[in-house]
């Protein structure tokens, strides 16, 4: 990660080279310097303004002589696009890219686009295709001797393991991941591995062993420099354990960093899914009429941004859902239907205060859940 600590501390450099490249219409420097910087903006977060500086190098001409390049900045602006949860434009920049690398015989774009299209279909609760593209990435990363773009793509498919709910292919997949950075390390893969290890010990039933793992991966992710998107998964991965065991102080403090991160990185589909488990959380102790409506919230941005719920999200927002409903009896779908129509911002803002009064003592006394 030192390279992106590095990218932190000369930002205004880096942006400054960008503008040069832009003002000569010089599209291979500026691509070429974005795809060194790629690390940072993912890492951080900073997927719009990578996807600004992206869309700027992207039009100053058609690229012919670097389609290899320009695919790859297709790739890139795709994969920020993937992230912001505009799942349109990321599939429309990735098809650009991938027909160019194709063109060229270009192995490692075309594993690279492959790996982030997968990466698309999963956001929109696609798994069967996600996988698809997963496996392609793959073959083609370890025919062309990419070893970092497989443990990318392991990571990916693990993952993808976890949404389905398929554990057993997730233990295989996470003990190939593991075997696999014992001789090829990956820093952003290296902080997930106990975060699924985590999962699979509370699978397992071993509740202590999981949070040490969990613990263990938060506290890589944080010496690593905030790998944002692992941030997130770790942080959702912990609450939804907290919750299983109505550890609500905990949870709360999970969902309430998950909601932080994933909002000042502007990863919309993991909002809708803090929302639901911060709704869990609130039914749990007792606030249905809140928690329906974050639902009602959570819902209606999954419908803008035309993704759908994996098994994972869908059984956990079933089983509390129902119970919820049943408790608030007439007034249920009137709570539900107000929070379709809040601001996400707005349910963001009482998510977030509502996890902060039961940290602070609030709620003193447990509930059962609805």
């Amino acid at each position: 990660m030192a390279h992106v600590a590095r990218f932190e501390r000369e930002q205004d450099n880096l942006r400054e080279a960008l503008q040069w490249a832009i003002n000569r219409k010089d599209p291979a420097a500026g691509l070429w310097l974005a795809i060194a910087v790629e690390p940072f903006w993912y890492m951080r977060g900073r997927y719009a303004e990578g996807r600004a500086w992206l869309r700027e190098l992207l039009a100053l001409d058609s690229g012919a002589d670097h389609p290899g390049l320009r695919a790859m900045g297709f790739h890139l602006a795709g994969e920020f696009a993937y992230c912001e949860g505009d799942t349109a434009a990321a599939e429309a920049l990735l098809q650009d890219g991938l027909r160019l690398a194709e063109r060229v015989a270009d192995g490692r774009a075309i594993a690279n686009a492959e790996q982030i299209l997968g990466n698309a279909k999963r956001r929109q609760g696609d798994l069967v295709q996600a996988r698809q593209h997963y496996l392609r990435a793959c073959t083609i990363a370890q025919q062309a001797g990419l070893p970092a773009i497989e443990s990318q793509v392991l990571v990916c498919l693990v993952l993808t393991c976890l949404d389905q709910g398929d554990t057993e292919e997730m233990r295989r997949l996470t003990a190939e991941l593991d075997a696999h950075m014992a001789s090829r390390d990956n820093p952003f893969a290296r902080p997930l591995l106990p975060v699924f290890q985590g999962w699979l010990a509370a699978l397992d039933g071993d509740a202590a062993a999981a949070r040490v793992w969990l613990a263990a991966g938060l506290r890589t992710i944080h010496e690593h420099g905030h790998h944002q998107p692992g941030l997130v998964v770790a942080r959702c991965l912990a609450a939804y354990l907290a919750l299983d065991r109505s550890d609500w102080t905990e949870a709360a403090q999970h969902l309430r960093e998950m909601l932080r991160v994933a909002g000042a990185a502007n990863e919309r589909m993991a909002v809708a899914r803090a929302l639901e488990a911060v709704g869990e959380l609130l039914a749990g102790t007792g606030q249905v009429e809140p928690a329906l409506r974050l639902a009602g919230t959570a819902s209606a941005l999954r419908q803008t941004l035309g993704g759908r719920r994996v098994p994972i999200e869908a059984t956990r927002l079933d089983r509390w859902l129902a119970g919820a409903r049943l408790a608030l009896g007439a007034a249920a779908e009137a709570a539900f239907e107000a929070g379709r129509s809040r601001r996400v911002a707005d349910a963001v803002d009482g998510a977030v205060a509502a996890c902060g009064a039961l940290l602070a003592g609030a709620l003193t006394e447990p509930t059962c859940r609805a």
